[in-house]
């Protein structure tokens, strides 16, 4: 059974990571990321880069570790956080007393008098029914990990739907979508004129003149180079 391998394990650099079972995968959970892991059998699980990951046991059967690319990470503790196993195990929407899909309706998004307007989805030239769609395709598991759908569209936010127990209210890890964010930002400085240009050296706009480890590479670093992560700087994610 995979709850057998539930726990909160050690993890690199002195993290911790969370595995929970659903009725049917195995997930790993790292700072409210879900990874899930293919089982092979024999305890032998397959992460999404494509890494076996066996798993140890006691004389007694009961799972105590974990080995990823030849180190040992200890089960530190069998027991999950039930927000954390709750998060992992949510349906995308909740189901009514019977069992049964709540019906989905559209609700034109509510004014939160952030300074961004909402308006009617029909209003911007939206369908109602495609927009209905999407967010059954969405409850329905078509789309899955779907965690909210926005739509800007004629100058308003004209949808707005949230999944798995997500709200407009509950931080959410960007990750990568971070990058995309940070290029526009600094186009944008470029074409106001703030930035030089993409090749214009990291260090004349650090706010100190000294900095750790110093290296002529790292005089060298362009804008260009973090923007597209070729610094070659180690990175603790």
């Amino acid at each position: 059974m995979l709850a057998a391998f539930e726990g909160v394990y050690a993890y690199h650099d002195n993290t911790s990571l969370v595995l929970v079972a659903t009725d049917t995968t195995l997930f790993a959970v790292i700072d409210e990321a879900k990874y899930p892991l293919r089982a092979l059998g024999n305890d032998r699980f397959l992460n999404g880069v494509g890494d076996t990951i066996p798993f140890r046991r006691r004389a007694d059967g009961a799972v105590t570790r974990f080995v990823e690319r030849g180190v040992l990470f200890e089960r530190r503790d069998p027991n999950v956080d039930p927000e954390v196993a709750a998060d992992v195990r949510a349906r995308p929407r909740p189901l009514d007393g019977r069992g049964r899909a709540l019906r989905i309706r559209y609700t034109m998004p509510v004014d939160m008098g952030g300074g961004i307007a909402v308006g009617n989805a029909a209003d911007a030239g939206l369908d109602a029914a495609s927009v209905l769609r999407l967010v059954g395709r969405v409850v329905d598991g078509t789309y899955p990990e779907v965690h909210s759908v926005l739509v800007y569209r004629s100058g308003k936010i004209v949808v707005e739907e949230y999944f798995y127990a997500y709200d407009r209210d509950r931080k959410h890890q960007m990750r990568s979508a971070t990058k995309s964010v940070i290029s526009a930002l600094a186009g944008i400085a470029i074409d106001r004129g703030a930035l030089a240009g993409e090749d214009e050296l990291v260090t004349k706009r650090l706010p100190y003149r000294r900095y750790a480890s110093p290296d002529p590479r790292k005089e060298r670093l362009t804008i260009k180079d973090l923007l597209t992560m070729r610094s070659g700087l180690a990175c603790d994610d």
